[in-house]
Order: C-alpha cells, then structure tokens, then sequence
C-alpha cells in the first residue's frame, strides 16, 4: 500500500483498462495498466497500486526539498503531456530512494516507454527517458 504523492484534491488514478499482448502459447496475456488520463489533470496521476511498468521520467527533485518544485513541474507537464504524476522514489526497488520523480504515463513495456520520449522532449524536458516502475 505504497502511495506515492498524496495532497488535498488529489485526482484518482483512471480505471484499470486491460493490455493484451501475445504470449508464446495459443492463449493470451492480460496485464493490467491503465490508460494514461488526458492532459489538464494538473499532474497529480499516482502509480498505479501494485503494478509494475514502465514510464517517461521527466526530471526529479529531492524529496527533502523538492516538493514545490515536483509540483508545479507536474501541473505545467499536464498541460501539454498525457499521464503526467509524481512518484516517490524510495518506494520503488527500482529506483534511486529520496527523489520525487515527476513522470509521464504507464507503459506495459520499455519499447512503449521509449516511443513517448520524443513527445516529452518536444514538450521541453530534453532529459526524458525511460525507467522501469518496479516494486
């Protein structure tokens, strides 16, 4: 029960919509990740719970200061960026512990993830990249 980002207003995370991708055998996979909100949520999309994933991260602050700045960060990336949210990254066993990273969408896989960079790059965070979301 890990919430990333929690704040008066919060915007909920979208109902879960089922990817289906192939498997090897005749049946079908189905993993579970949402279909990124559409712009103007204010930044304020949370992981979703117990998934794991990928992402485009667009910058990232120290949790011990950087709050302000992961905010109004995230509200100016939602205006032009779908799927936009802070996570914090001390709990993810993927990433480095101590930093608010202000991402944009949830992707099933790495190829996903990295066809979205050019998007957020155009949008003014030369820096993106991509980054497994994992618990």
């Amino acid at each position: 029960a890990e919430v990333v980002f929690r704040a008066p207003g919060t915007v909920p995370v979208a109902s879960p919509t089922p990817v289906t991708t192939p498997a090897t055998t005749s049946a079908t996979r189905t993993s579970q990740l949402p279909t990124p909100p559409e712009p103007g949520r204010n930044g304020h999309l949370t992981w979703p719970g117990n998934e794991n994933g990928w992402t485009v991260v667009l910058t990232s602050y120290p949790k011990t200061t950087g709050r302000a700045a992961a905010l109004s960060t995230a509200s100016s990336a939602a205006k032009g960026l779908t799927g936009v949210g802070i996570l914090d990254s001390s709990g993810f066993s993927s990433l480095q512990p101590g930093y608010l990273v202000v991402f944009a969408g949830v992707y099933a896989s790495q190829s996903d993830a990295e066809a979205a960079v050019p998007t957020a790059r155009q949008a003014g965070f030369r820096g993106a990249y991509t980054r497994q979301i994992a618990r």
